[in-house]
């Protein structure tokens, strides 16, 4: 660990939060490791995170297309109406999979001392 490094890091916390105002690229001052921006064609976190929760809503709503003509008999494909809630029944515990995790680790970071 590089201790001027380390120390400017800490001075260049934001008052009243956790989080460090690093500068970016080239602007960083000797010794302190600035922080690369995200290159523009990559997503960001909420649009990646935005679109996985649009495709197990889309999982959501297929299964119950299914279900709903099975029920109404337009459909005798049982097979398909499983496989379909399965799916989006595996999709939506995965994603409170996903969320227990994400609040777990933010638990932890609150409960840091500093």
């Amino acid at each position: 660990m590089n201790l001027p490094s380390f120390f400017d890091a800490i001075r260049a916390v934001k008052p009243d939060t956790f989080v460090p105002d690093l500068p970016v690229g080239d602007n960083a001052p000797p010794g302190v490791a600035g922080v690369e921006p995200v290159p523009a064609q990559q997503p960001s976190f909420k649009e990646t995170l935005a679109q996985a929760i649009g495709e197990v809503n889309d999982r959501i709503q297929a299964a119950d297309t299914n279900v709903r003509d099975y029920a109404e008999g337009k459909t005798n494909d049982m097979v398909k109406v499983t496989t379909s809630v399965e799916e989006a029944a595996l999709a939506f515990q995965f994603t409170l999979a996903i969320q227990n995790k994400l609040i777990s680790a933010y638990q932890s970071i609150e409960n840091m001392q500093v």
